[in-house]
């Protein structure tokens, strides 16, 4: 199948660094972890999390470059260095450890990162382009619509891009268009809000030296914000490759996720697994 669009960009600064040498199960070596970059803009203070995974040596067996940039980022970046980012879209699907309800979480993942002049404006922008197979119109329960979708990635990878937020005054200009089984282009913003709230404390209810509780809340979507009329059966890519998803790659792709889905510890019913799903802060990636 064609590989589709999925590029993350993030223009921030960095908050943590947590990078670790280290050898995996199959005896490479490895540069894994996360680093977690700060944006300030419309939607106010984000933390946007970028997962991590190098392989030092290449198939080739020379050194692989991207570790060797990650050992320089390792080593030299600090917090508050104003960096872009640029990644893609991955997920993260499995069953919770404790009630074994279904989660589904879609996290940024990190190719490229460089320092930058700090007047460049703070931004988190992504283009996907997916297959739609579930749409979710706005009720007087749900403010906005959810959107559902498919990316094909390299030697056919499939990522969920997992209810995709559309705001209804957009909604409305695509709704007869964005369907299930379309093939489409969106522009999206990242979206990981923090709010930090300062736990009141009852003078009567401690005693010594009590500090007040921090409590983190998250607002966290993938925005839609712009896009593309759905793809026709007579457009090309540069390599003549149909962009519209045909009937038989459906099928595939809808037998691909059942199979992926089936093979967790607590299988779920839907193919895509379970849409309402139950949410606890403490399991966003970020």
């Amino acid at each position: 199948m064609r590989q589709m669009v999925n590029n993350i960009e993030v223009v921030g600064k960095i908050k943590t660094i947590n990078l670790q040498e280290t050898t995996i199960q199959d005896g490479s070596e490895v540069m894994r972890g996360d680093i977690v970059i700060e944006v300030t803009n419309e939607h106010g203070y984000n933390e946007i999390r970028f997962d991590v995974f190098t392989r030092k040596y290449t198939k080739q067996g020379g050194v692989n470059t991207k570790y060797t940039a990650m050992q320089t980022v390792k080593n030299e970046y600090v917090k508050g260095d104003s960096v872009r980012v640029l990644g893609q879209m991955g997920f993260n699907e499995y069953n919770h450890k404790t009630t074994g309800d279904y989660i589904l979480l879609n996290k940024p993942s990190l190719n490229f990162i460089s320092r930058i002049g700090e007047e460049v404006p703070e931004s988190s922008k992504a283009e996907f382009e997916m297959l739609i197979i579930e749409v979710k119109e706005p009720t007087e329960e749900l403010e906005k619509a959810l959107i559902t979708g498919v990316n094909v990635g390299w030697n056919d990878y499939l990522t969920v891009l997992h209810e995709l937020t559309v705001m209804p005054e957009l909604y409305t200009q695509v709704k007869d268009h964005y369907k299930v089984n379309e093939t489409v282009k969106v522009q999206c913003d990242i979206i990981n809000k923090v709010e930090e709230v300062v736990e009141d404390i009852s003078p009567a209810g401690v005693f010594g030296n009590v500090e007040p509780t921090i409590i983190r809340n998250y607002e966290r979507e993938n925005r839609i914000v712009g896009g593309f009329m759905p793809y026709k059966a007579d457009e090309f890519d540069d390599k003549g490759l149909a962009l519209k998803v045909t009937e038989t790659e459906i099928t595939n792709i809808l037998q691909a996720r059942k199979t992926a889905v089936q093979g967790l510890v607590k299988p779920v019913t839907s193919d895509f697994a379970a849409t309402d799903m139950p949410f606890n802060s403490n399991d966003i990636p970020f």
